[in-house]
């Protein structure tokens, strides 16, 4: 389609009111929603216009494009058919219409998304500014969705202030413009995101999975740093940001705001992190996790947020009572670099930008520790970033490590394993996943050599429920040499609409006889759930 021709917001407006114009058949002009003098209300973005519709299961948004590109369909398709299968909080349910709406007697795509009224995060952090438990809440929100979606191998391409909904006080994300599924591999960019929170380089970034790891450190750091000093809103904030602005990745660390968070002990680590990522070529900036993970050390050691105990079998430390309040910030800070809330729900999503004002204080969220990976015979770098100008490599453009050489079956064990070909066949994996909850795979095992079996596994239940079609035409691969204890092997996930993934599996422990063995699943330095494996 040409550009030039696309419908604009007053000829979709005409053409909503009118019978047989819609695509969608929950769909009606008499139930659109209305402005004063009776015209259908519209909420315009860049390329969008976007009408609210009332149904029998809730509100929906009809989304007309008023310019688009020549692959809009190959993209929202392959976004739409992602949304079907996979249960993320932060994502909403999408559907592509190639004749979605007809003007003057043409039909033009559109998309229809579930809708509810949020607030931009902007708004939310300016309502919190007085309770900086408040906004730290809001700053592990942020590190857990941008968290579920790095392991999807997702990137929503346009993290920024006005695209991150605060609703019953989670975090949803709405324009799904530029947004990266594994499934559009290759393609170009047709957005380059705001500029204020978009690396300088952003428009030479590659088009994959990586593309929210600059944004993400700046809202997170920003977040961070209102939480600690509350007064920099009124110093920075201008409508368009959180803190930042596109100069200030661009001052080498000479803005003001850049100085002021770099001589504040509480700011100073991540301030530098996001530094050397400014100054690095783009395709090297580290994952949000991995910049708190490398910050954590720096920030003054102090009692961490107490946290519950897990809602399923996830072995994990006790944790210690911490101490809230402005006088005691800095402890909160050490908490954020070591505690992540993975309870991820399962049911639909729900998003739309519209401001509603917060009438009540917001709770910090509940979160589970992260346990650190038990000492393995050869350990997989995790690559965190460093203070110099350049970060560490992107561990997406590292090979997934291979198994350790010293990995070998253990005397101890392997003298118990009387026929290694009855190792072969049906086995079952319990995995205490930390976004799912419980989940059951049922596994095939082949033998590849001596002593090693190759595991192709699928998912069998998730949380109790039995798994989709589609969860259960996910296919985990992976080589784990028997009775070798302790060992980390690399697996490759792949599921039903092309996300495919790579980790590590941390064996622990083997049982005499071969025929079960324990360990957990890491993926780019976060684990992912404890697992029991077992021949049946």
């Amino acid at each position: 389609m040409n550009f030039a021709t696309w419908p604009n917001a007053g000829a979709y407006r005409t053409a909503v009111d009118q019978p047989d114009a819609l695509g969608d058949r929950e769909l009606e002009p008499r139930n659109v929603e209305r402005a004063p003098g009776g015209l259908p209300r519209m909420y315009s973005g860049t390329f969008t216009t976007t009408f609210r519709f009332a149904t029998g299961r809730g509100g929906l948004a009809l989304r007309c494009f008023t310019h688009g590109s020549e692959n809009i369909e190959q993209r929202y398709s392959a976004l739409s058919e992602l949304v079907r299968y996979i249960h993320n909080d932060a994502l909403c349910r999408t559907r592509y219409l190639a004749r979605g709406i007809r003007v003057d007697g043409m039909w033009w795509p559109a998309v229809v998304m579930d809708w509810v009224t949020g607030q931009p995060l902007n708004e939310a952090v300016a309502d919190r500014l007085r309770d900086p438990d408040a906004v730290l809440a809001l700053a592990r929100q942020f590190r857990d969705m941008v968290r579920s979606l790095e392991v999807l191998g997702l990137a929503h391409g346009d993290l920024q202030h006005a695209n991150i909904l605060v609703t019953d006080d989670k975090l949803r994300l709405i324009d799904y413009d530029a947004m990266f599924v594994p499934a559009l591999a290759g393609l170009p960019q047709t957005e380059y995101g705001h500029r204020n929170y978009q690396h300088p380089s952003r428009r030479m970034a590659p088009f994959d999975s990586r593309l929210d790891r600059f944004s993400s450190i700046v809202i997170y750091t920003a977040l961070v740093a209102l939480a600690t000093n509350p007064s920099l809103w009124q110093r920075f904030n201008d409508g368009e940001n959180l803190l930042f602005r596109a100069h200030d990745f661009t001052s080498n660390g000479s803005s003001e705001l850049f100085r002021t968070l770099l001589t504040n002990n509480a700011t100073s680590a991540l301030a530098t992190a996001l530094l050397a990522a400014s100054n690095g070529p783009v395709q090297q900036v580290p994952s949000l996790e991995q910049v708190i993970e490398g910050t954590a050390g720096t920030m003054p050691a102090t009692q961490a947020i107490p946290v519950p105990p897990p809602r399923h079998h996830v072995p994990v430390s006790r944790p210690r009572r911490g101490i809230t309040g402005v006088a005691m910030l800095a402890t909160l800070l050490l908490g954020l670099g070591i505690v992540a809330g993975f309870a991820l729900a399962t049911r639909p999503n729900h998003v739309v930008r519209r401001s509603s004002a917060v009438t009540h204080r917001v709770k910090p969220l509940t979160s589970v520790p992260i346990i650190a990976a038990r000492p393995v015979a050869t350990p997989s770098p995790r690559p965190t970033p460093s203070p110099a100008p350049t970060p560490s490599p992107s561990p997406l453009a590292s090979p997934t490590p291979a198994p350790s050489a010293s990995a070998t079956p253990s005397p101890s064990v392997t003298q118990h394993l009387s026929d290694s070909a009855a190792l072969e066949g049906s086995w079952r994996i319990d995995e205490a996943n930390v976004q799912a909850g419980p989940m059951v795979w049922v596994a095939s095992a082949a033998l590849s050599g001596p002593g090693t079996i190759v595991l192709q596994a699928h998912k069998q239940s998730i949380s109790g429920r039995t798994a989709s079609p589609c969860e259960r035409q996910t296919n985990l691969h992976a080589a784990v040499v028997v009775g070798a204890q302790p060992q980390t092997v690399p697996y490759d996930e792949v599921n039903c609409v092309g996300s495919a993934m790579s980790g590590e599996v941390h064996v622990d422990s083997f049982a005499p006889d071969g025929k079960s063995f324990s360990g957990s699943f890491w993926r780019d330095g976060t684990k992912l759930g404890d697992f029991e494996a077992r021949k049946i």
